[in-house]
C-alpha cells in the first residue's frame, strides 16, 4: 500500500495506510484489485497445497483481464514466480523489472513478507516515485 499510494500521491503516514487498508484495499468496485497466482488459500508458501492445477488458467485469465481494464500499475510480488509473470505479460523482465504494457506499468517487486524487513518503506516509497515518473 505504502508503494500505491506513493505511486498515486496520496498520504503515505501509517494512519492513511490503515485507513486504506480498511476501507478500501481490494474492495469490489474498489480502485485496486488483489489476486494470486495460485487460487488455493494458504497462510503461506510453505503451507502444502496443489499450486500447479489451476496456473495456467490463471495466468491466461490475468493477462486477458489486464489487456481488457488496462490498470495504471500492476504490482507482481515475489521474484521465485519470475518466470510465471513473465508468462503474463508475454516479455522478460529487464534488468530493473519494470515494463510498460500498453499504458499498463507492470513491475516485479520483493514479496513484502518474505523479505521481512530487507524491504523497507524505503523501497517501497522509492520504488513508487519511480512508477509514477514512468506515469507521466
Amino acid at each position: 500500500m505504502l508503494l500505491l499510494m506513493t505511486f498515486l500521491g496520496r498520504p503515505t503516514d501509517k494512519e492513511s495506510l490503515s485507513k486504506y487498508q480498511r476501507d478500501e484495499w481490494g474492495r469490489l468496485n474498489g480502485e485496486t484489485c488483489v489476486i494470486e497466482l495460485s487460487g488455493l488459500a494458504a497462510h503461506n508458501s510453505k503451507v502444502p497445497r496443489d499450486r500447479t492445477s489451476f496456473l495456467q488458467e490463471r495466468i491466461t485469465t490475468i493477462r486477458a483481464k489486464m489487456l481488457h481494464y488496462k490498470p495504471a500499475l500492476v504490482v507482481m510480488y515475489g521474484m521465485g514466480e519470475k518466470l510465471h509473470f513473465e508468462e503474463i505479460i508475454q516479455q522478460r523482465f529487464p534488468p530493473g523489472n519494470i515494463v510498460k504494457l500498453g499504458p499498463t506499468i507492470v513491475a516485479l517487486t520483493l514479496h513484502p513478507v518474505s523479505w521481512g524487513d530487507r524491504a523497507s518503506d524505503h523501497y517501497w516509497e522509492q520504488l513508487g516515485q519511480e512508477l509514477r515518473r514512468l506515469r507521466s
